[in-house]
C-alpha cells in the first residue's frame, strides 16, 4: 500500500499545527504575544510556516492578513525556508565604507562559478547593522559572524558551512 506519498504533508501539517499551538501556549500571557510567537516560530522552523498563521490567526482571533503584515514588516521573519547557507552581508554606512558592496559582488561572481548544488543551497541576504562596525565590513554565514570580512574569509566560511550542513543532512 502506497501511502507514504499521500500522508506525509498531512503528518508535517500535523507536526507543525502541534508546534505552533505549544509555541502559542507558552506565549499566550504575555502583553502582545504575536511578536514573541512570530520570533519562537522562526527560531524552531527557521522561517514561519504559512500552516502556523493559520493557527496563530485562530487561536489570537485575528485576521491572516494582519499577520501577514506583520511578518512582511519586519525584515528578520520569513515565509520560505532558508538555503542550507546564509550569508548575511552588513549595508550600513560603515560596512559600505569599507567595502560591502565591492564584498557582495565578489562572493555573487564566486558563487556563478560553483556547480549547482553550491549555487542553489546559499542565500545571500542584505542586512543592516551588526553592532560591529569598528571591524567593517561585517558578514554573517549562518550563525558566525566574520569582523573584517574578506573575499578569502567568506568563501572558507561558506564552504566550510556547505561540507557541515551537507554531512549533517547525510546523519
Amino acid at each position: 500500500m502506497q501511502t507514504s506519498s499521500i500522508y506525509a504533508p498531512t503528518l508535517q501539517t500535523d507536526a507543525i499545527e502541534f508546534s505552533t499551538l505549544k509555541v502559542i501556549e507558552s506565549n499566550i500571557n504575555k502583553a502582545g504575544p504575536l511578536l514573541p510567537i512570530l520570533h519562537d516560530l522562526q527560531d524552531t522552523f527557521g522561517y514561519i510556516p504559512r500552516v502556523a498563521i493559520k493557527v496563530i490567526s485562530q487561536q489570537l482571533h485575528r485576521s491572516e492578513a494582519d499577520i501577514d503584515g506583520v511578518i512582511s514588516f519586519y525584515h528578520y521573519f520569513r515565509l520560505t525556508p532558508p538555503a542550507k547557507v546564509v550569508v548575511k552581508i552588513c549595508q550600513a554606512e560603515a560596512c559600505q565604507a569599507m567595502g560591502a558592496v565591492s564584498l557582495c559582488n565578489n562572493i555573487k561572481e564566486w558563487l556563478q562559478t560553483k556547480d549547482c548544488s553550491v549555487k542553489n543551497a546559499v542565500e545571500i541576504e542584505p542586512i543592516y547593522c551588526m553592532g560591529n562596525c569598528a571591524c567593517a565590513p561585517n558578514v554573517c554565514v549562518g550563525d558566525d559572524l566574520y569582523g573584517r570580512a574578506n573575499i578569502d574569509s567568506i568563501q572558507h566560511a561558506i564552504t566550510q558551512q556547505y561540507t557541515s550542513e551537507g554531512e549533517a543532512d547525510e546523519r
